[in-house]
């Protein structure tokens, strides 16, 4: 069964979807990656730093996203909404998270 496709059987007709719009999800993704990175260091994001959001991240080696998903610091399990942060030891203002929603689809943020 593909994610987004009918689950109840119903006629195409009686099927509706929601719009958001995708500057809605770039905002969500931004202020999710302020607050934990302020929770978690006590620092504003701020210039040379920059936020980026997607729903996939293009070029990613498999390998980065599978240790997100594995070694990633766990922050909310909601209903609906895993938050994960991988931080580099090395580059503790710089990190990678992955904001799942009801175990469908991904955003992915960079602060970097």
């Amino acid at each position: 069964m593909k994610p987004f496709s009918e689950k109840w059987g119903r006629p195409p007709e009686e099927q509706f979807g929601i719009h958001v719009p995708g500057d809605y999800l770039r905002r969500l993704g931004e202020k999710m990656a302020r607050g934990i990175h302020f929770m978690d260091g006590g620092q504003f994001i701020e210039l040379p730093l920059r936020i980026r959001v997607g729903t996939d991240i293009d070029g990613a080696p498999p390998d980065t996203l599978r240790m997100v998903r594995e070694q990633g610091r766990v922050y909310a399990i909601e209903p609906g909404i895993v938050v994960r942060r991988l931080v580099p030891p090395e580059a503790p203002a710089v990190s990678l998270l992955e904001i799942q929603v009801w175990g469908l689809w991904s955003l992915w943020v960079t602060v970097s």
